[in-house]
């Protein structure tokens, strides 16, 4: 049983036509990026996030409207809205207590590098040894539904995923198993 397949949407999430963002909080880096990556990808503006695409010359009003002279100025045009539109989906996916990071800024690159740089908890090993010791110590909470729990068990793994502190699936399964309420809990009986 591979418990990476299940999909457990975290409860706030930016809604965007292209798909849904869990929000960034403090903890959740990994997971936020990789929606967030998605969708700026389906507006064509994660190469400008990651600094592969660069901003093309602004050709400035024409005084003669040549066929190359409206060509660029269209994709001047299209670079700006998509660049605009990287910086809304990018803040707008943020928790307000993540967004006072950003707030001021209007570039989308330098509001991805802040980001990653202060909530990317699995870039250090401090980060990493906190998130280890929160996912060893989480418990379901009584009377909140399991897929909450659920949840967060996944997002931390997945924040841990390519680091050394990785929980593997025998680890989160054991986990899940010895943390369940009793009612949730299933032993086999060996027969004789």
């Amino acid at each position: 049983m591979h418990f990476d397949t299940i999909l457990i949407m975290s409860e706030e999430a930016f809604k965007h036509p292209l798909g849904n963002i869990r929000v960034l909080d403090r903890t959740n880096y990994a997971v936020w990026k990789e929606d967030c990556m998605k969708v700026l990808q389906g507006i064509t503006a994660w190469d400008i996030v990651m600094e592969r695409e660069a901003e093309p010359q602004d050709p400035g009003r024409p005084n003669n409207f040549t066929m190359a002279l409206v060509q660029a100025r269209k994709a001047y045009k299209d670079y700006k809205q998509r660049k605009l539109q990287a910086l809304a989906i990018i803040y707008g996916s943020c928790t307000n207590a993540v967004k006072v990071y950003i707030k001021v800024m209007d570039d989308p690159v330098e509001a991805w590098k802040e980001l990653e740089a202060r909530t990317n908890t699995a870039n250090s090993s401090v980060g990493r040894m906190s998130l280890f010791r929160k996912f060893s110590t989480l418990r379901p909470t009584p009377g909140q539904p399991l897929n909450a729990y659920f949840a967060e068990l996944l997002d931390i793994t997945t924040e841990l995923a390519v680091s050394e502190e990785a929980v593997s699936d025998v680890v989160l399964k054991n986990h899940i198993y010895t943390t369940l309420p009793p009612g949730y809990c299933h032993t086999p009986v060996a027969r004789g």
